[in-house]
């Protein structure tokens, strides 16, 4: 991507899949977005903003890749549709820290595997679900100082990372055939929470998560660079590693043994991919 097709990765915040179309969304400086297919052919190209100077630090893909949500460091939260060229705003959701009107960060954005939801970890605090059609909050987790976030596939998981270099992972249902998430009105029955710890001596802020495509293993990386491995089933540390960059996203590919990392070291961005022996 960077050195054929003149995408600069160094200025590459974030990156996410789309599932289906072997296409790849990635946002950088300037609001800028972008939609790529795998060859590394750019398709498509907008801006978050008509005047956008922050840069895109939050994506989210809808899991029928038509819908891109997006947060440039302006609190606002924009659903795109991609089918459109170019891409068409659906709506758009303000976040603020007080009344006043002062501007909440976005950390990460996830969709739930069916589609009907999106969680937003924030400056907010906690983790805010919003309906996927319509944008509107439907309901608050109480996960303080969230800054990482992720549905397993089977979406009947949620894993939270917090500032506090340990992970939480929520047992979802649904009931009624609504996906039920803690303090929703219409889910009384109590949301099992497990909390994975970080091997001792590994500090700092989770920055991403992934879950492997058959559920069994969840990675995540703190900003020193700290990749840790848990067995979903145990919440034990499979394995521990320090990488060589900074790394910004996580995502596996369609086996169990091969994700990539998105980040930026001493040479500008880059793209790996890791095999799990």
């Amino acid at each position: 991507f960077q050195t054929h097709y003149g995408h600069n990765l160094s200025l590459l915040h974030k990156s996410q899949l789309v599932p289906y179309k072997n296409q790849l969304v990635s946002g950088g400086e300037q609001g800028l977005l972008r939609l790529w297919n795998t060859n590394g052919q750019l398709l498509k190209l907008w801006r978050h903003g008509e005047d956008d100077d922050g840069a895109v630090l939050a994506l989210g893909v809808s899991p029928d890749g038509q819908t891109v949500v997006s947060e440039a460091e302006d609190g606002i939260l924009k659903a795109w549709d991609i089918t459109k060229t170019p891409p068409q705003l659906r709506y758009e959701v303000p976040l603020r820290l007080t009344s006043g009107g002062e501007i909440a960060a976005v950390f990460q954005i996830a969709f739930h595997p069916r589609g009907e939801v999106f969680v937003v970890a924030s400056e907010l605090r906690d983790v805010h679900v919003y309906d996927a059609a319509t944008g509107s909050l439907l309901t608050t987790l109480r996960a303080p100082n969230t800054h990482s976030l992720v549905f397993n596939p089977s979406g009947n998981l949620l894993a939270t990372g917090r500032s506090s270099t340990s992970v939480d992972v929520w047992s979802l249902t649904t009931q009624e055939g609504k996906l039920c998430f803690p303090e929703r009105p219409e889910c009384p029955d109590k949301i099992e929470k497990r909390t994975f710890r970080n091997p001792k001596g590994f500090e700092g802020t989770l920055y991403a998560l992934a879950f492997s495509p058959d559920d069994h293993l969840l990675l995540g990386i703190n900003n020193d660079r700290d990749l840790t491995m848990w067995d979903v089933a145990t919440g034990a540390v499979r394995s521990e590693v320090r990488m060589s960059n900074f790394t910004g996203d996580l995502m596996f590919l369609s086996n169990n043994t091969l994700f990539v990392s998105a980040g930026v070291g001493n040479k500008g961005g880059s793209l790996s991919i890791f095999q799990i022996e």
